[in-house]
């Protein structure tokens, strides 16, 4: 039994959350723990094998995969690791349209958020081993140029808004499996601002041409919720600089707007750094937002070189513990790298991998027993 409606936002005393009526008429609070599969429209494309069934294999692998950790949401990106052409574009629109087809084939399909722009080093620009911020300065790729001059808008150069049309035509764009589309991954205004403080001129700019009216169109294109992404700039500062974008931004689009944070734990330390979390459920509360996690990880002091680790340990319950206290219900977490995935005919691929120190071990059996409890007593959704 599968929803017959889009996520949407109830508040109900003082609080705001996430929910989607069913088949059946009833409404689904919607619970979750998810797991991230950053590059998938990226390996689809580029080791996904040679026709369309060995993609849609893959597909149906990694799924299976998602489903048997217990994960009922992933947050993938939406693009190939390298952008910046328009074929790059139509490529990630054919293979976002593969995976939500096959998705809708499941007997209980798994949600998305679908990451539209990623601001960090690693994928989704003309130089992926750069950030935005370190891209040409006389390119539209650069951060402010996207940001402060409007360039999202050019066409022909893979920007922003040639792939929002294009994956609004695609035929599933209004799957009630796709749970949001987020604008950016971690916006970082530090290297755009020059250090300056948000209530500067290029914060409203920041605001007025780019996170406004970006959001708007993404709004105009696609019928689900919607996120702005984790937004990073100087704390003294930001409580203030979010308060006026989501002043700013169209009633209507308040309506479906999801806040988001990003939650890392050092492994040496008592637990996360809540401060900026804090920050976002108070803004999240004032305006009446559901707020959700979308990336939790915990860092290691000295962790196993490259992708798909061997040896680290991390400690979950302590990961999770301030989530717990703060009764969220909407937590993304980020680590989980299939290492390898059995696709079939002998084929096995890695993916969802970011090599980073908050990966998990494949041999970290603890860890992943500790994510699966957690998910497991969350409420079923079907």
């Amino acid at each position: 039994m599968g929803p017959a409606g889009l996520v949407r936002t109830e508040r109900a005393g003082g609080h705001a959350y996430l929910t989607q009526t069913m088949s059946d008429g009833r409404s689904q609070r919607l619970r979750f723990i998810g797991t991230h599969v950053f590059d998938l429209l990226s390996k689809l494309a580029q080791e996904g094998g040679p026709d369309e069934s060995a993609r849609r294999r893959l597909i149906c692998a990694l799924l299976n995969d998602v489903a048997q950790r217990s994960a009922p949401v992933m947050r993938i990106w939406g693009s190939l690791k390298r952008t910046g052409k328009p074929d790059e574009i139509a490529r990630s629109a054919a293979m976002l349209q593969l995976v939500l087809d096959e998705n809708a084939r499941r007997r209980h399909p798994i949600r998305f958020v679908i990451t539209l722009l990623n601001h960090q080093a690693g994928y989704g620009a003309p130089d992926p081993s750069r950030s935005l911020d370190e891209q040409p300065d006389s390119e539209p790729w650069h951060a402010r140029a996207i940001y402060l001059q409007r360039s999202w808008r050019i066409n022909g150069r893979g920007l922003l808004l040639d792939r929002l049309r294009a994956f609004a035509s695609i035929p599933r764009a209004g799957s009630p499996y796709v749970l949001a589309w987020e604008l950016v991954n971690e916006l970082d205004s530090f290297g755009v601002l020059d250090g300056t403080s948000l209530r500067s001129t290029a914060a409203l700019q920041l605001r007025d041409r780019f996170l406004i009216p970006a959001a708007v169109a993404t709004a105009n294109l696609f019928p689900q919720p919607l996120m702005l992404g984790d937004i990073r700039g100087p704390r003294s500062a930001y409580p203030i600089f979010v308060d006026s974008v989501v002043t700013a931004l169209p009633s209507a689009l308040r309506k479906r707007l999801i806040w988001t944070t990003h939650v890392y734990a050092e492994r040496e330390d008592r637990g996360p750094s809540t401060d900026k979390l804090d920050l976002d459920r108070q803004l999240a509360a004032r305006h009446g937002l559901p707020l959700l996690v979308g990336e939790l990880g915990q860092k290691l002091a000295t962790p196993t070189e490259g992708p798909c680790p061997v040896g680290s340990r991390h400690d979950i319950d302590r990961l999770l513990q301030p989530i717990i206290e703060r009764k969220l219900e909407a937590v993304l977490f980020w680590g989980e790298g299939r290492c390898p995935l059995d696709i079939g005919d002998g084929r096995r691929i890695r993916i969802g991998a970011g090599g980073d120190s908050a990966e998990l071990s494949t041999d970290d059996s603890a860890a992943h027993k500790a994510l699966r409890r957690a998910r497991t007593s969350q409420p079923t959704q079907k």
